[in-house]
């Protein structure tokens, strides 16, 4: 794993492996190396020269990954080991916050966050995995409360346990669930509700969903 400094990902659970080794000779703490180098040059002379020492000490191409979040790294070093004659299997890896979940998790925050702006409320109504979870008739559950909230001049709910909410028991249910999402108060917590949300999901999804799912809640 190669990684500059950055705030789109935290390594830190990957570099306290190192702290959490038991001490149990050499081969324990080779288990996790640490370089400080300067640029993507010097990074990346020191990734073909450690892999160089893998495959001369018989490691499989096949079995070595490398991690980078650091798009033009990567780039450097599928053409270098191009050159090299290595073959490799150059991913772009999952775009998390491109992913339909994930954008659904942000609305939900989006909302609460908004004083509960009804334009972010029909947003999650109209949303296909709320509906999926929560909803029996969606389109006649959208264009109904769409119709009030217009016709009312309503731009921002009371609460999550407002009329619009409560009198529906299905709607009730499903922004109970993204409410408790939401007011998580620890990691456990939010585990669990995300865990909530998710057995609500029927149908089957793509690859994509259940890998940005595992992500999220590792």
């Amino acid at each position: 794993m190669v990684y500059q400094d950055t705030a789109d990902y935290d390594f830190s659970k990957v570099l306290s492996f190192r702290e959490k080794l038991p001490h149990q000779g050499r081969s324990q703490e080779k288990a996790l190396r640490v370089f400080e180098l300067p640029s993507r040059i010097d990074q990346l002379m020191a990734t073909l020269s450690i892999l160089q020492n893998e495959i001369d000490s018989g490691t499989e191409p096949h079995e070595i990954v490398v991690l980078n979040i650091d798009s033009i790294f990567c780039e450097m070093l599928f053409d270098s080991l191009g050159t090299a004659g290595i073959t490799v299997n150059y991913s772009e890896g999952i775009r998390v916050k491109k992913s339909p979940l994930y954008g659904f998790l942000k609305l939900i925050e989006n909302f609460f966050k908004s004083h509960f702006d009804t334009r972010l409320f029909l947003e999650i109504l109209g949303n296909d995995l709320f509906t999926e979870a929560f909803i029996q008739n969606p389109a006649a559950s959208y264009l109904n409360t769409k119709r009030r909230i217009i016709d009312g001049r309503v731009f921002n709910l009371t609460s999550p346990r407002c009329s619009f909410i409560k009198n529906d028991p299905k709607l009730a249910d499903g922004f109970s669930v993204i409410e408790r999402i939401y007011r998580s108060k620890s990691f456990d917590d939010l585990y669990g509700h995300l865990n909530e949300l998710f057995l609500r999901f029927k149908r089957k999804k793509t690859y994509e969903f259940y890998t940005v799912k595992d992500i999220l809640l590792s």
